[in-house]
């Protein structure tokens, strides 16, 4: 409910909780719209464009430090015009200047505060800055534009010259082969944290993307270092702070590079993406804690982020009470006295106390009243002096001391939860459901998701058909590449899952529209969003992999994909092209290109297409599916009029049929032969 109770700006009339946030601040927000432009242009004066969201602690901080702050507000009201902007509703205008700032300064992040000219062009920005910092910017700019405009004019032409210079992209004559690949994984493996997985830096970040295909990378090449590291990477996080051993699920980021001290808030997209990561990696390594840890992710979802409606909302805060990680710390008090709540058989509270101390990793020099992460210390189940009798007497305990402490926390204040739907994450949580349901051959997970997809359907596109970004967004005029690329996806994944062929059908009108309204003029690379915002004089094209890979990656993994399904050889020729565009970045800088070094490994090494005939089709596919073969798509027969590589092919009998490039090998009814050729590369 809206607070109307205290004095308001424009904001109060937003859907966006960032903005809400903000609805009762003495500045004078506007949200981002052509009035507050023309206001800047009727009254002649610089635009602060201040661009965070929900779950940002240092958005917080500088809100209660500046923005709550009467003075500095006067001072905001008085000379700029002050638009707040929710990076999640609208990562288009965040783009744009996120790369003006990181120009400027070197770096950027959150909360982005940029000073522009009235017609949106940045001369000024940074991130967080105390009181202090803000007002004395404040001043000098708000005095240097009244006194000199020419030189805000020259700079702010001079800086989009350069952000649009960094746009520009070629295709070389540097061919995407297989050396290019292995130097790639040569300069990164050298980065490896061999110790406690990830790559040697703080904070650490999980990087889903780059795990998924280290993953790919290592199984198909028989890399055994590279499968060493991300077995590590992945028992590390899952065993650290970034991980909640309570509820389940992931922070955001380390600030250590051990994995211990999380920064708290908790997203949906890491989240979707890590189950996706988990599930393939328990089949990849037969490992069933890498199991519990994508089920474990996907309850915590569905407990804590999930709407009945059938979506997940978009983020859970740091903070909780105004102060960061407050809703997780505990102290060796506070666990002490939860256990000596418990009634217990066969075992002193004091025993079970430090036994929980030996789990929870927590080391005899932290005082009764430290704050605590929990961490999991999963070698307690191997430590004979513990004086336990076996390890489901153990496992036992560890439950019940879990389930006590959560019922404790439970009673705290929770972090706040931003109930946003954004398409994007929403379309990595179908594919996270389809690759948990392909993996663990769990139906439920299956009609999880094809429920997602059918709540997306009907709650985000607009009146004209196309996908909308967020729930927050109908007004909104541009439309964004990453809605569609994820959504592809996730379709072409439920295929995977279903054998349903509406799900390729369901391809057709995202991609048309994706390549009508989206497309570079030469028909290779994509804008990341359309040009239906005319305030915004700036289209970018993101081609870095990050935490979530760029949309032109996503793309052009799906064109590929779409190709074999679909005969579609335009397809096949433009993925290739929109490798060749990036392809000289990735030798130095693989990390960065992760997505895309998927795509140069499913060109340049054998990928397969594998059909399924008779009754057994669907039983085949599932025993297949026990084995983590990535390097292939499937298919039933009976699909023959509409899947290519179905054609021409044995409806009746049994038999599987494994195909690359159009040719097919002699087909086979016994699983393990098929396993063998695609394993050995035939």
């Amino acid at each position: 409910m809206k607070d109307t109770a205290r004095p308001t700006n424009k904001l109060i009339h937003e859907d966006s909780l960032y903005l809400q946030q903000h609805a009762h601040n003495p500045v004078h927000w506007l949200p981002w719209s052509a009035e507050a432009f023309e206001k800047a242009k009727s009254e002649n004066k610089l635009l602060i464009i201040s661009i965070g969201y929900s779950s940002c602690h240092w958005c917080h901080v500088m809100e209660k430090e500046c923005f709550e702050n009467v003075a500095i507000a006067e001072v905001m009201n008085e000379n700029f015009v002050c638009i707040k902007v929710d990076r999640e509703e609208r990562p288009d205008i965040d783009a744009v200047y996120m790369t003006a700032v990181q120009l400027m300064k070197g770096q950027g992040g959150w909360p982005l505060n940029c000073f522009t000219l009235p017609d949106g062009r940045a001369i000024y920005g940074g991130t967080y800055f105390n009181p202090q910092q803000w007002i004395q910017v404040l001043e000098q700019l708000s005095t240097m534009y009244q006194e000199d405009k020419s030189k805000f004019l020259e700079y702010a032409s001079s800086l989009q010259e350069g952000m649009l210079q960094l746009e520009k992209t070629e295709i070389t004559n540097i061919k995407p082969d297989f050396d290019i690949l292995k130097n790639s994984i040569t300069k990164w493996s050298s980065q490896f944290d061999k110790i406690y997985g990830g790559l040697q830096r703080a904070p650490k970040f999980a990087m889903p993307v780059n795990l998924n295909f280290l993953m790919q990378y290592g199984h198909v090449c028989n890399d055994t270092e590279v499968q060493k590291h991300i077995r590590l990477t992945l028992s590390k996080m899952y065993n650290g702070g970034i991980f909640d051993q309570l509820d389940g699920g992931f922070a955001r980021y380390s600030t250590d590079n051990r994995w211990e001290i999380p920064h708290f808030e908790k997203m949906l997209y890491d989240n979707a993406q890590l189950i996706s990561v988990y599930a393939q990696a328990y089949r990849a390594f037969n490992d069933i804690t890498l199991k519990n840890a994508a089920e474990e992710t996907l309850n915590f979802l569905n407990e804590r982020m999930y709407d009945k409606r059938g979506f997940y909302y978009s983020a859970i805060d740091a903070d909780s009470e105004g102060e960061e990680g407050k809703y997780y710390f505990w102290t060796k008090a506070e666990i002490r006295a939860t256990i000596n709540q418990l009634q217990l058989e066969d075992i002193s509270k004091e025993k079970a106390f430090d036994i929980a101390c030996c789990y929870f990793s927590i080391p005899d020099s932290k005082k009764e009243n430290d704050e605590i992460v929990l961490q999991c210390n999963n070698t307690i189940f191997n430590d004979s002096s513990l004086g336990i009798i076996d390890s489901n007497q153990l496992k036992e305990l560890i439950d019940k001391i879990k389930s006590a402490l959560k019922m404790v926390r439970n009673k705290r204040i929770h972090p706040v939860c931003d109930k946003k739907l954004i398409t994007s994450w929403n379309a990595l949580m179908i594919s996270a459901l389809a690759d948990a349901a392909i993996n663990f051959n769990n139906k439920e997970y299956e009609l999880q998701a094809i429920t997602t997809f059918i709540n997306l359907e009907q709650n985000l596109y607009s009146d004209k058909g196309q996908l909308l970004h967020s729930s927050g967004t109908k007004q909104n005029n541009n439309y964004h590449l990453e809605d569609y690329a994820f959504l592809i996806q996730a379709c072409i994944k439920l295929f995977e899952c279903t054998w349903d062929f509406k799900w390729i059908e369901k391809t057709i009108p995202l991609t048309n529209y994706a390549i009508q309204y989206f497309s570079h003029d030469d028909n290779v690379l994509f804008y990341d969003y359309t040009a239906h915002d005319t305030i915004l004089k700036f289209r970018k094209t993101e081609l870095q992999d990050n935490v979530i890979p760029c949309a032109n990656s996503v793309m052009a993994n799906n064109l590929f994909l779409l190709s074999k399904y679909l005969n579609k050889e335009d397809f096949l020729l433009r993925s290739k092209k929109m490798l060749e565009k990036v392809i000289e970045q990735i030798p130095n800088y693989g990390f960065g290109y992760a997505n895309w070094v998927l795509l140069l490994q499913r060109i340049n090494q054998p990928f397969y297409e594998v059909a399924f005939g008779g009754n057994s089709a669907f039983m085949n596919k599932n025993k297949l599916n026990e084995h983590y073969l990535p390097m292939k798509i499937t298919a039933p027969i009976i699909l023959k009029d509409k899947i290519e590589f179905t054609a021409d092919k044995n409806v009746i009998d049994d038999l599987i049929y494994v195909c690359r490039n159009h040719s097919c090998l002699l087909p086979t009814s016994d699983i393990s032969k098929v396993v063998e050729i695609i394993t050995n590369q035939q």
